[in-house]
């Protein structure tokens, strides 16, 4: 099992601002990001899944989860970070990821982004992805809902700073440099 020295989790919703967060974090700070979306669309491309729809990704996300879920987070740090002992983990979506990460992790460090549902539609819609396009607020809703985003609520509790869309990136920096 690889051994990490610093981690930083950074859970939230969809377009709650993860990927905006984790790329200035390691803009900063100069730590890699291991992403979970970033490995999925990769697995697809190199598999000719093609990706209509974003529920591609979460089925194909829920199956890595039921099926090996720590052999899952491995392939997401390969592909993403390769071997480095400092790593940024954007877009845990699920408990037992967020333990193995602990497991492998002298240090750990989550931020949990909380952004309103109005808010996060407003981004899907203004950043326009293929695999998020969404007819209306309804089929957001939808996606948000899926098996794969249930169980983000449940990690917001243990998070070690909760921010909103409005957040000091000044301050998020200074909860990290303890790391």
């Amino acid at each position: 099992m690889q051994s990490i020295n610093q981690a930083i989790v950074i859970i939230g919703r969809i377009c709650s601002g993860k990927s905006t967060l984790a790329n200035a974090i390691s803009s900063q700070l100069q730590i890699p990001i291991a992403s979970f979306g970033g490995f999925l669309v990769n697995y697809c491309k190199r598999h000719n899944i093609k990706i209509e729809h974003r529920d591609v990704l979460q089925n194909l996300g829920n199956t890595f989860i039921q099926k090996e879920p720590s052999k899952f987070l491995l392939d997401v740090i390969e592909f993403s970070v390769g071997n480095s002992n400092r790593i940024i983990f954007e877009g845990v979506r699920h408990k037992i990821i967020l333990l193995e990460i602990q497991k492998m992790s002298k240090s750990i460090f989550s931020i949990f982004v909380d952004v309103e549902t109005q808010e996060r539609y407003k981004r899907m819609v203004r950043r326009a992805k293929d695999s998020d396009e969404v007819k209306n607020f309804d089929e957001f809703l939808k996606l948000d809902n899926h098996i794969v985003e249930k169980e983000i609520e449940l990690l917001k509790p243990s998070a070690d700073l909760i921010i909103g869309s409005d957040y000091d990136f000044e301050h998020v920096i200074k909860s990290l440099r303890f790391l």
